[in-house]
């Protein structure tokens, strides 16, 4: 039996076979959703991200970017392998408001090791458990927001 195949698909297909590139490298943005309000998902992601230095916050482009982020200032998972300390990454959130009662976050990891010392940089993928676990901390941050509301 023939599957559909989408033209998306085709040309990562054609990408990976004409070039060393992982699928992970191609795959840099991660898409969520949340059944929350825009005003509840952002104050949720201020309180996870007070740690981070923040270059963008911008409530009305619904646009977060951190800053250059170095090993130290960033989580790692505990059985990860441990990363060279010329290892940077640089965090980016955009917001989308669908309707009142939904939003959808893509948050965008740029990774790199600087090469030498005059900053040559280059491109690494690595696994998204720093955004998964930012997720988590989102929802949980919206959830007891909304049993402290029901409380009071």
């Amino acid at each position: 039996m023939i599957k559909k195949i989408s033209l998306k698909t085709c040309l990562v297909i054609f990408l990976i076979s004409i070039s060393n590139i992982t699928f992970a490298q191609i795959e840099s943005k991660k898409n969520f959703v949340f059944e929350h309000s825009f005003k509840d998902v952002w104050a949720a992601s201020q309180i996870i991200l007070g740690n981070y230095p923040l270059e963008t916050n911008d409530m009305n482009a619904g646009l977060i970017v951190t800053g250059k982020l170095g090993v130290g200032q960033f989580w790692q998972a505990p059985f990860e392998n441990q990363i060279d300390n010329n290892y940077s990454q640089i965090l980016s959130f955009q917001f989308f408001k669908p309707n009142t009662q939904m939003t959808q976050l893509q948050i965008t990891k740029k990774s790199f090791y600087q090469t030498d010392f005059l900053g040559s940089q280059k491109d690494v993928a690595l696994p998204p458990w720093e955004e998964l676990r930012l997720i988590y901390l989102m929802k949980r941050e919206i959830e007891i927001k909304k049993i402290l509301k029901r409380i009071n």
